[in-house]
C-alpha cells in the first residue's frame, strides 16, 4: 500500500507516480504495468491555485494540463468537465451539501456519490472518483474523496485537482477555511499501454519546474 502525506496536490501526485514505479503487477489483470492501494493526504491544498472553477453551472479547467503531462490528450479535461458537472453540479448535489452544512455544521452525513449500478457494465465508461465526504474539523472544511480507481500517469493529478477545487468552492459558499484533502485510490495504477510515454513522462518530472 503506498501513503503518502504532502502540502500540495502536485506533490502527491508525483509522489504516487514514483512510489508507483516500483510496486508489482497484478497478475490477474493483463492490462495493468503496475497497481497499488493508496492513500493520500493532502495537508494544505489551498497552497495551490484552484485546478477547476465553477462557471455558469459547468465545471471549467482553468490550467493547462499538459504543462503537466505534455503527451495527455486534453479530450479527458473535456471529458471530466463534462462528467462531473452532471453528476454533482446538474444532479444538486453540491448544493445539498452546502445547505446541509450551513444548517448542521456538526454532521457526519455529508456525502456525495456518484456511483451507479450501470457502472457495472464494462462496455460503459465509469468515473474514477466514487463519493466525496465533506467534514467540518475545529473549523475547517476536510474532503475525503474515494476513487475506486486512478491511471496514475494521466487522471491521478487531474482528479485530486477536481476534489481539491470543490472542497475550496464549498468552503467559500459556508464562509469557512479550507483543511486537509485525503484521497484514497482502491486501485492506483499504470497501464501497459503506457509503458513508453510514462518513461517519458518520469524523465520530465524530474526536470520540469511545474513539478519541482
Amino acid at each position: 500500500m503506498i501513503s503518502i502525506t504532502t502540502d500540495t496536490v502536485t506533490e502527491a501526485a508525483k509522489e504516487g507516480f514514483f512510489n508507483l514505479l516500483s510496486c508489482p503487477q497484478n497478475t490477474s489483470d493483463p492490462t495493468i504495468l503496475r497497481e497499488s492501494v493508496a492513500a493520500i493526504e493532502v495537508t494544505n491544498p489551498s497552497l495551490e491555485q484552484q485546478g477547476f472553477i465553477i462557471q455558469n453551472n459547468s465545471f471549467v479547467y482553468q490550467k493547462n494540463y499538459q504543462d503537466y503531462i505534455p503527451s495527455i490528450d486534453t479530450e479527458l479535461v473535456s471529458e471530466e468537465e463534462r462528467d462531473y458537472t452532471r453528476l454533482f453540479i446538474s444532479s444538486g448535489h453540491i448544493d445539498s451539501i452546502i445547505h446541509h452544512l450551513i444548517k448542521f455544521p456538526a454532521s457526519r452525513r455529508n456525502l456525495i456519490s456518484s456511483w451507479a449500478p450501470i457502472y457495472l457494465d464494462p462496455t460503459v465508461v465509469g468515473v474514477c472518483i466514487t463519493h466525496l465526504y465533506f467534514r467540518l474539523y475545529n473549523g475547517k472544511l476536510e474532503v475525503h474523496s474515494h476513487a475506486r480507481a486512478n491511471d496514475a500517469y494521466r487522471l491521478l493529478l487531474l482528479d485530486m485537482q477536481l476534489a481539491t477545487s470543490i472542497q475550496a468552492e464549498v468552503a467559500k459558499a459556508i464562509d469557512k477555511p479550507v483543511g486537509k484533502y485525503i484521497h484514497f485510490s482502491d486501485s492506483l495504477h499504470f497501464y501497459k499501454q503506457y509503458e513508453n510515454v510514462i518513461e517519458q513522462q518520469k524523465a520530465y518530472m524530474t526536470t520540469s519546474e511545474i513539478w519541482a
